[in-house]
């Protein structure tokens, strides 16, 4: 079911921090983790928070490669992931500090080689590289799987057995435990947000101009929508067929045939990362006013 109308209320996390960029959540919809745009990392459990981390001391200035790129929790709900600089680093829950770590080596042997992208899923952690590299850790942080590739993907999600990506240009298909390409599409336009649904064979891509949404097992586009001005933010919801836009101060709703279900506001505030929570139930938009919306995806009336 999907919500066919504005939501009644949207309500305030705990979590108050100097921009929102990056949301995960875990398996069971328990632990929800934020990265700020200061490098601060921070962990509630059922809306009550456990712990923060700051990832940077205050006398030191931001470099360009210093950012926290990704977020995401293993299956067993025990370790925080996240792609922090030129590192992938595992993060307790219980403890936040670091179980461990993966720094791949520099490039030439000077340049710095950093992570763009991380997901969870089957057992396995994997993040993609920005020197064309995807790496695949077990939860003991034990490298099982790494390659490289022209085509590799700079965004990546593990969904429904097999790693779904875009390298900007094409839209690619890996096996999860093998170096295989399993599919590529060729895209229209350069690609800036992507997502892939973890019930359904779709994947929505976002380009400058529109949103497109690609049946994964025929490789074919089966519609195509506007959007508007904002970040390229998309996600697919977890159970229904149906994925979300961001637009500048608000979220656009639409079903895998295109048509738009819902407009959700946000009055005012500037969206930077959005994550459905595991059951669908709610959608959380992180935003550059230092704030966690939750917005409710109620059933469709009628």
């Amino acid at each position: 079911m999907v919500p066919s109308s504005l939501p009644a209320q949207i309500s305030h996390s705990l979590v108050s921090v100097p921009g929102v960029g990056q949301i995960a959540v875990s398996k069971s919809g328990r632990f929800i983790a934020t990265a700020d745009t200061s490098l601060a990392i921070h962990l509630e459990f059922d809306g009550n928070r456990l712990w923060s981390s700051g990832l940077r001391s205050e006398s030191c200035l931001l470099r360009p490669i210093d950012r926290i790129r990704g977020l995401a929790f293993s299956d067993d709900d025990e370790l925080l992931i996240a792609a922090i600089n030129d590192s992938v680093v595992a993060f307790s829950i219980a403890s936040a500090k670091a179980v461990w770590s993966y720094t791949p080596p520099r490039s030439f042997g000077f340049l710095v080689v950093s992570p763009l992208s991380v997901s969870a899923g089957e057992g396995r952690i994997a993040a993609s590289f920005d020197n064309g590299s995807v790496v695949q850790w077990t939860s003991d942080g034990r490298i099982a799987v790494i390659w490289h590739a022209n085509d590799a993907p700079r965004q990546l999600k593990i969904a429904r057995d097999e790693i779904v990506g875009t390298d900007s240009f094409s839209l690619t298909r890996w096996s999860m435990h093998a170096k295989v390409r399993r599919a590529r599409i060729r895209m229209p336009e350069r690609i800036y947000g992507f997502d892939a649904s973890e019930s359904h064979p779709y994947a929505v891509t976002r380009s400058l101009h529109y949103a497109h949404v690609w049946n994964l097992e025929t490789g074919k586009a089966e519609a195509k929508v506007e959007v508007g001005t904002g970040l390229p933010l998309v996600q697919c919801h977890p159970t229904e067929a149906a994925f979300v836009i961001a637009d500048r101060d608000q979220v656009v709703a639409h079903r895998y045939s295109g048509e738009e279900i819902a407009r959700f506001d946000l009055f005012g505030e500037r969206p930077l990362t959005m994550k459905f929570t595991p059951d669908g139930a709610q959608l959380l938009v992180g935003s550059a006013g230092s704030k966690l919306l939750r917005l409710p995806w109620s059933p469709a009336v009628g």
